[in-house]
């Protein structure tokens, strides 16, 4: 583990870095982003005292898990290939991460959300809709999958929670859709 502190450490993560350090910092960063998510889940599990509040935290991991794996398979598949890809499937999985711990603390604490649910959906709808037109067909596949899997997620995400943590999900969702479009945003 020093050994892997001491290599990140010496690695340029900025502007000039080559491929594979850049590679390397994506994936550190993944792994920070996947310890700060299973840490904020064993809160929430701590936090949830009945069987059937537990087995829905449960189900909604099982269903975030297809949800990143469908979505971070989408984004790096646009480098299908090259040497960009496991930079880019890190830095899906590390910014997936974050966003699900960010839920997972939103369902104990509660929270607060800067608009409204309905129009982050709306937003989140013409962002998906404007991607599905600018892919070829079968990164269309690709990304109807990581719909389809958000969807099945973000029903049982945040069931029985207050509005705030729908909407971070959708935003999550919006930032990663956001995120997934590598040419000069449009938005």
């Amino acid at each position: 583990m020093l050994i892997a502190l001491a290599f990140v450490a010496a690695l340029n993560c900025g502007a000039s870095a080559t491929q594979i350090d850049l590679d390397a910092c994506a994936a550190h960063e993944d792994r920070l982003a996947s310890a700060r998510e299973h840490a904020a889940y064993q809160r929430a599990w701590l936090r949830e005292g009945s069987r059937d509040r537990r087995a829905l935290l449960a189900q909604s991991e099982r269903s975030w898990r297809v949800y990143r794996h469908a979505m971070c398979g989408y984004v790096s598949m646009s480098a299908a290939g090259g040497s960009m890809q496991p930079m880019l499937y890190s830095e899906c999985r590390a910014l997936e991460e974050s966003t699900r711990a960010r839920v997972l603390d939103l369902l104990a604490t509660g929270g607060a959300s800067q608009k409204p649910e309905t129009a982050d959906r709306r937003e989140e709808s013409t962002i998906y809709g404007k991607l599905e037109l600018l892919q070829v067909s079968y990164m269309r596949q690709l990304l109807e999958r990581s719909e389809d899997a958000w969807r099945s997620y973000a029903r049982v995400a945040c069931r029985g929670a207050s509005p705030p943590c729908n909407a971070v999900v959708t935003q999550g969702r919006i930032a990663a859709l956001k995120a997934s479009w590598l040419a000069d945003p449009f938005w």
